[in-house]
């Protein structure tokens, strides 16, 4: 049985597989599972007094909560989690340089869909035909649709890859003005110009929603683009003016072709997915650097989650170059600081705990996704970040 510590700091490691009492660790000396600990979980590597730093990549996790002797079991019931770093101190870093030896990728090109500018400006990666939507209360009508569409109608269009339904929670018995309502409202007006879309907008709405269709679509709002089910005739009239609608669409699509497009129109968002104790170390590292890759070469990359960011701030800070950057990050995460104030929980009650206990194997959720994206902001992302798009404007 193997552990991996990832500092000599660290004074704890985590397991390669899972161990049982009494197992003896071989590449540490004198190191025996007190107990039974799964796979990926934390051992201790000494005794570790009540009170005193848990430490992983050289960074304190939280503060023992009781004694733990060597070969202890550390998991989320272990820690006290230490208090958010100051958002006050934090500069912007001007002197930031990245590495000289980021790799340019080998190819200065992707094979892409161009769009018009007044669309977005960056070029798509697939061809899809996306039919957004106002209100909950449409994802029925909409699902039945998009059968029929794929059915009958995707077999005339081979360059469209796919036809997919914008669904969302939202739209209806809704204080459409009330605090943060812009926040989904804004996220679907994005979805809008997704650079896979193809400058082909499609919504269906109701007809009785708060978020109205002239809301949400802005100076889109046209009949060419529109689809109102209250305006039809039956369930077969709804889905006829869908089915309709999405064939001049598709074929609009269709006229697209693949073609080399630069890599500063190549824009990527990574986002989190079932994370544990093994991202830092492999897969969020060979994501970063690859980003680093791409921004060197002109792309942009784009992460999210203030949740995870929250405990890495100092990092990400040292990593912005313009004052007036950071102070847009400060205040994006003051933002959250006081969401989850208002919330009466603390950042350790982001997550499910369905998801603790059966993906992530972490401590405390937002002190153990800083250690996870230590492995992508610490070691191995090194590019500056010039800028951060609010989530609540």
């Amino acid at each position: 049985m193997k552990v991996i510590q990832l500092t000599p700091q660290d004074n704890v490691a985590v397991l390669v597989e899972p161990g049982k009492k009494g197992d003896h660790v071989d590449n540490i000396d004198d190191l025996v599972l007190q107990e039974d600990i799964p796979q990926s979980h934390k051992i201790t590597l000494t005794d570790i007094k009540q009170g005193e730093p848990i430490r992983r990549y050289g960074v304190v996790l939280g503060y023992a909560l009781h004694d733990f002797p060597k070969g202890s079991w550390i998991n989320e019931t272990s820690l006290k989690l230490p208090p958010s770093p100051a958002l006050d101190a934090l500069r912007a870093n001007p002197d930031f340089k990245e590495p000289e030896n980021i790799r340019a990728p080998k190819t200065p090109y992707f094979m892409g869909y161009a769009n018009d500018p007044s669309f977005s400006e960056y070029s798509g990666t697939r061809n899809i035909l996306a039919i957004h939507t106002t209100v909950q209360c449409v994802i029925g009508i909409v699902n039945a649709a998009i059968v029929k569409i794929k059915n009958q109608l995707m077999a005339k269009y081979p360059n469209v890859d796919d036809v997919i339904a914008i669904n969302h929670q939202y739209g209806c018995g809704v204080a459409i003005n009330a605090e943060n309502a812009e926040i989904p409202i804004n996220g679907l007006r994005n979805l809008l110009h997704h650079p896979n879309f193809g400058g082909q907008i499609m919504c269906v709405s109701l007809g009785c929603e708060k978020l109205t269709p002239q809301m949400l679509l802005q100076d889109q709002c046209t009949p060419d683009n529109l689809v109102i089910l209250q305006a039809q005739h039956g369930f077969k009239g709804m889905i006829d003016a869908i089915f309709n609608m999405a064939d001049k669409k598709l074929a609009k699509l269709n006229e697209r072709k693949r073609t080399k497009q630069p890599l500063d129109k190549l824009l990527i968002g990574l986002q989190c997915g079932g994370s544990d104790a093994f991202s830092g170390v492999s897969g969020n590292t060979s994501v970063g650097y690859a980003a680093d890759m791409l921004v060197k070469a002109g792309a942009t990359v784009m992460f999210s989650e203030v949740s995870e960011v929250r405990d890495g701030v100092e990092f990400i800070a040292n990593r912005i170059t313009s004052p007036e950057t950071c102070n847009v990050f400060k205040q994006q995460v003051s933002w959250y600081d006081n969401y989850l104030a208002k919330g009466k929980v603390d950042r350790s009650a982001t997550l499910a705990q369905a998801t603790k206990k059966a993906a992530c194997r972490r401590s405390l959720k937002s002190r153990w996704v800083r250690l996870q994206n230590l492995g992508l902001w610490k070691s191995k992302k090194y590019s500056p970040l010039v800028g951060f798009q609010p989530s609540m404007g």
